[in-house]
């Protein structure tokens, strides 16, 4: 997970795919659950996947999706916090928010991603 600009990389070359084209969705632990909020560009902001990606791609500025999971307990290691199941309850409200995240792939595809903003962050 820690090495996901490798895999992005490669993905992008094999298919001689522009970084315009890809959409990076991404955990974040400073969102609570079930919110989403979509950036153009940005620091890893702590993140080692995005800080491999952004090391392989040479450059911050790719679109990404972070799909809140609610901040770490100080009594779980950050590692196991973000591959843990979800509650019950947690697990309604990204079953609920599933069809925006869907909306906002669209948009941005679409070429409308200042609107997926405006709609979603």
């Amino acid at each position: 997970m820690n090495l996901s600009g490798k895999a992005v990389k490669s993905c992008l070359d094999y298919f001689k795919s522009d970084i315009d084209h890809l959409i990076v969705i991404q955990d974040d632990t400073s969102l609570p659950v079930g919110k989403m909020r979509i950036k153009t560009k940005g620091s890893a902001g702590g993140h080692n996947g995005i800080k491999s990606i952004i090391e392989y791609l040479n450059t911050n500025e790719f679109k990404r999706i972070k799909i809140g999971v609610g901040a770490c307990h100080d009594f779980i290691d950050m590692k196991d916090w973000v591959v843990m199941d979800l509650t019950k309850p947690e697990l309604d409200i990204t079953d609920n928010l599933n069809p925006h995240i869907v909306d906002a792939i669209s948009l941005i595809i679409k070429g409308n991603v200042e609107k997926a903003m405006n709609e979603y962050n």
